[in-house]
C-alpha cells in the first residue's frame, strides 16, 4: 500500500472518516512502516474547537494478511509504537497519548471496514454517525468498530476510554 494510501487511512481513522481498501502492492506478510503525517480537523469536527494531532513517535508498521481474487487487500495489519500530540488550537494545550495498538483491518467488498483492536487506538466519532458519542477518543482495550461511508457502529467495548476534546476544554 502506498505511503501516501496509509496517511489518508490513519488520518480517516481520527477524524472519523472511512477510507477504500487498497490493493496491496507488497508481498503478502511483508511488515513495511506506515508512517502518518499531522492533521488538523476543523473546530466543530471532533471537537467544539480545532484539534491538531501530531506525531511525537511513529514506528507504526503494517502488513497484509489476505487478498481478494483480484489483489485488493482483504485483510491488513498494524502494529508497533505511536504517541500523538493532541492540541487545543484555541488555547495551544497540548496532550500526549500512547496510541500504540495492534489492529486489523477487514476491507469488505462494498467498501466498509471493520476494524478490531487491542490496546489504545485514537477514534473519533461524528454527531449523528454513530452509535457511540460524539468526540475524538483514546479507546483503550478491545474494540470492535465497523465503518462506512454513513458512519461507525462500535460492535464490541471493553476497555477504557479518553475523551480527548474533553480533557483539552
Amino acid at each position: 500500500m502506498p505511503r501516501t494510501r496509509l496517511i489518508a487511512l490513519a488520518c480517516a481513522v481520527m477524524l472519523g472518516l472511512t477510507a477504500s481498501p487498497a490493493s496491496a502492492d507488497v508481498a503478502k506478510g511483508d511488515w513495511e512502516l506506515s508512517p502518518s503525517s499531522p492533521i488538523t480537523a476543523p473546530a466543530g469536527v471532533r471537537c467544539a474547537f480545532a484539534v491538531q494531532i501530531e506525531q511525537a513517535v511513529d514506528r507504526v508498521r503494517t502488513r497484509v494478511l489476505a487478498t481478494y481474487p483480484d489483489g485488493s487487500v482483504k485483510r491488513r495489519e498494524f502494529a508497533g509504537p505511536l504517541v500523538d500530540t493532541v492540541t487545543n488550537m484555541a488555547t495551544g494545550e497540548s496532550i500526549n497519548v500512547n496510541a500504540s495498538g495492534h489492529a486489523t483491518i477487514d476491507y469488505n467488498p462494498d467498501g466498509s471496514q471493520t476494524w478490531n483492536w487491542a490496546g489504545p487506538v485514537l477514534m473519533g466519532f461524528a454527531l449523528g454517525q454513530s452509535n457511540h458519542a460524539p468526540s475524538l477518543y483514546l479507546l483503550t482495550g478491545n474494540y470492535t468498530v465497523d465503518i462506512s461511508a454513513s458512519g461507525r457502529t462500535v460492535r464490541a467495548a471493553r476497555g477504557t476510554e479518553l475523551d480527548l476534546c474533553a480533557a483539552l476544554s
